[in-house]
């Protein structure tokens, strides 16, 4: 229940500094690549970084660069090799893409604890992807897997708005905004009347350059005033 305990800004951050991260778990984002990525403020940026001091697997150092400017060392540890079920794989498309920094902070919330949730259904994957635009090659099955686009997420909404630290009502609006910016796909009910939801590891569209500039320029008034 760590990331439930976290303000939304530190959850909003945590994943850009990660996807930074070299194999040793040391990044350097300057605080405005952060904030942009995040989709925030530099000031709520930085209050989501120092909310982080403390969070276990987290640290935090600073140093001084060749140019004489004090600057921040994230380092992040991550789990052993051999515990690979204590992590999941955040690829850095979702914060490059822009993904990421579109959704609203509930929603940040929301993502990562489907991710902790989703696991992946061979017969559905098979049935959808087959019937769909990419065909899963059965023939080479682990490599398939291993590429995967997406899990099926079964939590139900209390426990998911639990697990995120958010409220139960504040669950439908994100799962909107997650559908918005194609991070879910609603499946609707199966047959044990379960809500199955798509959750992509990797989104099926993400936004062009040109598109994330104008709303960067917008947000941290690079534009002229007319």
């Amino acid at each position: 229940m760590n990331w439930a305990m976290l303000p939304k800004a530190c959850k909003a951050v945590l994943p850009v500094i990660a996807a930074h991260s070299n194999k040793e778990g040391e990044s350097f984002p300057g605080e405005r690549t952060i904030a942009i990525l995040a989709g925030m403020s530099d000031k709520i940026a930085r209050r989501g970084i120092q909310g982080l001091i403390g969070f276990p697997g987290f640290h935090l150092d600073y140093y001084v660069t060749r140019q004489g400017r004090r600057a921040k060392k994230f380092t992040i540890e991550f789990p052993p090799e051999h515990e690979k079920d204590r992590s999941f794989f955040f690829h850095k498309c979702i914060i490059e893409g822009g993904n990421w920094q579109q959704l609203k902070p509930v929603s940040q919330a929301l993502y990562a604890v489907m991710r902790y949730f989703a696991r992946f259904d061979k017969d559905l994957y098979l049935e959808l992807e087959e019937s769909g635009e990419e065909s899963f090659d059965r023939s080479e099955f682990g490599e398939s897997y291993k590429n995967r686009r997406w899990d099926v997420c079964r939590a139900e909404i209390d426990i998911m708005a639990e697990y995120a630290g958010v409220s139960r009502r504040s669950v439908y609006e994100a799962l909107k905004d997650l559908e918005d910016c194609f991070l879910i796909e609603d499946q609707g009910e199966d047959g044990e009347g379960a809500r199955n939801w798509k959750v992509f590891i990797i989104p099926p569209q993400r936004y062009t350059a040109g598109s994330l500039n104008r709303i960067i320029m917008k947000r941290y008034g690079y534009e002229k005033e007319k």
